[in-house]
């Protein structure tokens, strides 16, 4: 057996590249494929946006079908109505989509010792509340399944932020049943300014 040992190969014939074992490579792509660009499995960063005193935040086309199960992470740095709440919106032809979800939320806050359960509506999700109070404890991550298939949507978000005084957990959870094929979301705040962050992802499955 003999064993080669250089630093550096390169092409005889121009343009042509060099083929080890039947495999090609040339101009940084092996077998013609971008082998950087390749995951072994995951979350896949997609996009991070912020977004300054608004009342909404409106993302496009960050929905694909390359992936079939996203995750969006949403934090505030400041807000300006301590009885706030934000919901979350399918977002599909640069429009919001408000009709046909269906949702529920179970919540507590701290010091509590019981959940409350209550129907979320048929305009929107639910995703917490990030009252003017310390919104930096605000945190959410929410899944969304399908949203880039022509089938129902489905959504669930776990999240913790403050209302009034008190700083509650939610868990939210629903789907839509328009069975469209969405490309974005909209973040709705009840208020009229919210200041944060919202990084989206897709799930690699292989």
């Amino acid at each position: 057996m003999s064993t080669l040992q250089v630093n550096t190969i390169s092409e005889s014939t121009s343009n042509s590249g060099v083929t080890v074992d039947g495999v090609l490579i040339k101009d940084g792509l092996v077998d013609g494929k971008d082998v950087s660009a390749l995951t072994s499995g995951g979350l896949v960063h997609i996009s991070t946006d912020t977004f300054s005193t608004v009342s909404n935040f409106e993302k496009n086309s960050v929905f694909t079908a390359t992936y079939d199960i996203y995750k969006i992470f949403i934090t505030m740095d400041t807000t300006n109505n301590a009885n706030s709440s934000l919901t979350f919106e399918m977002r599909g032809s640069s429009s919001n989509v408000t009709s046909n979800y269906v949702g529920n939320r179970i919540y507590t806050n701290i010091g509590g010792t019981s959940f409350v359960w209550a129907n979320t509506g048929t305009a929107s999700w639910y995703v917490c509340d990030p009252g003017s109070a310390d919104p930096n404890r605000f945190g959410a991550e929410i899944t969304l399944f399908n949203p880039a298939s022509a089938e129902d949507t489905t959504y669930h978000s776990h999240a913790v932020g403050p209302y009034a005084s008190a700083w509650y957990r939610q868990v939210a959870y629903g789907y839509n049943t328009n069975n469209t094929a969405y490309d974005g979301f909209n973040l709705n705040y009840s208020g009229t300014e919210m200041t944060g962050k919202v990084s989206t992802y897709g799930l690699a499955l292989s």
